[in-house]
Parts: structure tokens; sequence; C-alpha cells
């Protein structure tokens, strides 16, 4: 009879002690801000010859794990997703007069982004990109990566020689 005692004894204790451990997460702090957003700035690098300005760029940002861009189906092909506005802004040397597009391909975890300035633009950051952070689940910044960098002088040639390089805050 003792030893059923102590076995039940030490079922509940156990049982108590998984109850009390439940929805505690003992690797994140709580009590510590997390954050929420990701802004990604993405900078065309390297040299141009004299007198050659960028006319456009096509760019895709590659995601990490547990961020999310806000995106909705385009109105005349749901099955491609278009950023909501303000997610893609033009920025930095692209200049006011820029237009910046973006696609996102939610499987793939890719942004694919166009920036045009019909003025053209030097080299320098030209788009900022607003990504949000799943709760309590914050990105590497050594997650987010680029893939496909092309740029097209103001008569659509290609520009050879520039490259593209991100810098991510967590806010």
């Amino acid at each position: 009879m003792t030893n059923r005692i102590r076995a039940g004894v030490l079922i509940l204790a156990l049982s108590l002690t998984l109850v009390a451990a439940c929805g505690k997460n003992e690797n994140i702090d709580q009590s510590v801000p997390q954050p929420s957003k990701a802004v990604v700035k993405i900078a065309a690098t390297g040299t141009v010859d004299p007198g050659i300005l960028i006319g456009g760029i096509t760019v895709t940002v590659v995601l990490p794990s547990g961020v999310t861009i806000r995106a909705i189906p385009d109105t005349q092909n749901p099955s491609i997703f278009v950023t909501d506005p303000g997610i893609v802004t033009a920025s930095g040397v692209a200049g006011a007069y820029a237009a910046a597009f973006a696609t996102v391909d939610q499987a793939g975890r890719n942004v694919h982004i166009q920036v045009y300035n019909q003025n053209g633009f030097d080299i320098g950051e030209f788009v900022t990109l607003t990504c949000d952070i799943v709760p309590w689940a914050p990105p590497a910044v050594g997650g987010f990566g680029l893939d496909g960098f092309t740029a097209k002088d103001l008569n659509g040639a290609d520009i050879n020689g520039l490259s593209a390089k991100l810098t991510v805050k967590l806010l």
C-alpha cells in the first residue's frame, strides 16, 4: 500500500510540474521587447562609367523564416501577390521621382523588387523594404539575402560591374 501511495504522489507531482511549465519558453525573455519589424535597405555598389546613370534595377530579396510581407493578390492576375502600399519604397539615390514595385512569392520566401527612375540615379541606397516579424520569433539578420541583381541604364542597356548589398535593422 505504501508503494501505491508513493507512486500516486510521484505521478501527481510530475503532472503539476508539467502543467506549471506549459506556456513558458525558457529561451525567450518575455520582459524584453521583441522586434516586430525588419527594415531592409538595399544599395547598388560598384562603379559606372562617367555620364552613365541607372534607369532601373531589379533584385530579389530572400527572407528568413519568421519574416512576412504584407501583400494582396493582383487585381488582374490573382496568382501574383503585390506588396501593400508603403511596404516597398524608392529611397536614397533613387530620388523622389522613382517608382518601386514588388511581387511576393510566399512559398519561396522571395520579394521581387523593381525600381525605376526616368531621370536616372547613381550608385548607393535605392530601395527600402519593410517586413513584419512573427511574434517571439526574431530572425537572424544574416538570414536575409539578395539574388538576381540587374541594373539597366536610361536606354535599357545592362550596366556591368554593379552589385547590391543590404542592411537590416530590426525594430
